[in-house]
């Protein structure tokens, strides 16, 4: 099952590289959307782990936001994570 859902997000980034589509957002704004809402019902969290955290896209989010505190992102797909270090 593991296997099958790395093949699926690997697929997606071949196709559309290191976008939110190869974490199957339909665009960009959608996602942010999403953050926002997870920065609204965040109760002054002192850290955050995200798990799927596919490219990274949460910490920037976090980031621009001014986020300064201990963040933690965990994928299945080794790769995602090289990405977003890199990022």
């Amino acid at each position: 099952m593991i296997e099958n859902l790395q093949q699926h997000y690997r697929r997606l980034y071949e196709l559309h590289g290191a976008s939110e589509k190869a974490v199957q957002w339909s665009d960009k704004n959608s996602q942010y959307a999403r953050f926002g809402v997870l920065r609204e019902i965040s109760v002054n969290p002192g850290s955050v782990l995200d798990i799927g955290c596919g490219l990274g896209d949460l910490l920037a989010s976090l980031r621009e936001a001014g986020w300064q505190l201990p963040y933690l992102g965990i994928d299945i797909v080794p790769e995602f994570i090289d990405l977003a270090s890199d990022r």
